[in-house]
């Protein structure tokens, strides 16, 4: 039994899910480490309210870049990854038209945000705010087209060159925050912002030419109905969870505070530290399971230990963020009072999420994208309602709080409903393919 034990542990170490996940985990760790440390820097140097108008602006882009994906982020992986194995000369068509779709999405989106600012800003109570938005629509562009390019890369297996870009960014964000926030204010933190996903953007681009003939001038690519159609589900779900998250922002920015905005964002900043090595995971998780093709016994015991691993990877850092919550209140100043219960109701969401992560992706592997969306689009719309009605119906008072209950109630709810349902499609298409065998 020890022996066995211990042939199992030397293969998984040895292993090139091992190997990746390193990379992926302490590469990446850095990126995002300095991406924390230079938002609590700018959540201290502006304080409370302008922290939260810096939040809801990220928030915006950051969620219309995710939208304007479309799903290639994922899709992207799936596709690149099959056709390394099986058919390489369908590889630069793939990489094509996943930019390509990304690049006329992300600038129809931006193009829109442009023409509507004025009436979202007055629709808010700050007119200050249409300025904003109109000058940061190259942020959609490049933060959408840097998440398809990961995806791409994820797809190659080049995780050491996706822990490298992030570092990238990350070092930009600390080292540029300082001193353009401290002289420009909000307008400095933004500016930072957006160099630092330029910065990491163009890396990704010299990266991707490293394994594919991409050029933005060929003619367009054959691929392109083909995987738009995949992942039309898959853009729609993002598209329903980036809406559900900007519109519950919305909420606690209409009928709260900005102060009330910040201190969910800073929590919500938090709760992404948490997921880190789960986050950094999910690549890595999508690219092996789609290589395990219709071996639906390895499926099974590879979503299981998926399962096991996301769940020992966020326990950790869970506990730790808990423990340490009166250091995290005081890093942050005296102007964030109330963000205690915030934060903690955050941190125990992230043990739901990091589950339902392993789960989302098998079903993208599998290629059940649409029952995908029905959960998730359910999930969000009764987040967004049940806000709307408890925030509405306490004057605002406690919306930050009342927000993040919210999302741990329907975040637990949806993993029970995912797992059953991941399960039935695994079960159902093991019994299919040892038929097809035995016939």
């Amino acid at each position: 039994m020890a022996s066995h034990i211990k042939s199992t542990i030397h293969s998984i170490f040895k292993s090139n899910f091992f190997k990746d996940s390193s990379w992926a985990v302490f590469g990446n760790g850095i990126g995002y480490g300095l991406m924390l440390l230079s938002g609590i820097i700018i959540a201290r140097m502006l304080g409370k309210d302008l922290y939260g108008e810096y939040g809801f602006v990220k928030t915006t882009m950051f969620q219309f870049a995710a939208f304007a994906t479309l799903g290639l982020g994922y899709s992207s992986t799936k596709f690149v990854a099959e056709s390394k194995e099986k058919q390489k000369a369908d590889i630069d068509s793939i990489v094509k038209a996943s930019i390509d779709i990304t690049t006329v999405a992300s600038a129809s989106i931006a193009l829109l945000l442009i023409v509507f600012a004025t009436p979202l800003s007055t629709f808010l109570n700050a007119p200050s705010l249409a300025s904003t938005f109109q000058a940061l629509g190259l942020l959609i562009i490049v933060r959408a087209i840097s998440t398809t390019q990961y995806g791409i890369l994820a797809g190659f297996g080049d995780f050491k060159r996706i822990a490298y870009s992030n570092t990238l960014s990350g070092v930009v964000m600390i080292v540029g925050c300082i001193p353009l926030t401290y002289y420009l204010g909000i307008t400095g933190a933004l500016t930072t912002l957006v160099c630092s996903q330029v910065i990491a953007a163009v890396y990704n681009a010299y990266c991707i030419n490293c394994h594919a003939h991409y050029s933005l001038f060929k003619t367009r690519s054959r691929h392109s109905w083909t995987i738009a159609k995949f992942s039309l589900p898959i853009a729609l779900q993002e598209f329903t969870f980036a809406l559900s998250k900007w519109l519950g922002i919305l909420i606690i920015t209409k009928y709260a505070t900005l102060g009330e905005v910040g201190i969910y964002t800073a929590s919500e900043l938090w709760y992404a530290v948490i997921l880190t090595v789960p986050t950094f995971l999910s690549n890595v998780i999508l690219s092996h399971l789609s290589a395990l093709g219709d071996d639906y016994n390895k499926h099974k015991k590879s979503v299981n230990v998926m399962i096991g691993v996301n769940i020992c990877c966020t326990i950790v850092p869970l506990i730790a963020v808990y423990i340490a919550t009166p250091l995290i209140l005081n890093i942050y100043g005296p102007s964030f009072t109330g963000m205690e219960p915030v934060l903690k109701i955050s941190v125990m969401t992230t043990l739901f999420t990091c589950c339902s992560n392993v789960l989302t992706s098998e079903l993208i592997a599998l290629g059940k994208t649409w029952t995908l969306f029905t959960i998730r689009f359910i999930r969000d719309l009764s987040m967004v309602v049940t806000g709307f009605i408890v925030i509405r119906g306490n004057d605002g008072q406690y919306a930050a709080r009342d927000y993040a209950t919210i999302t741990l109630t329907y975040t637990a709810i949806f993993f029970i409903v995912i797992y059953i349902i991941t399960q039935y499609y695994i079960n159902k298409k093991s019994k299919i393919t040892q038929s097809s065998k035995n016939a």
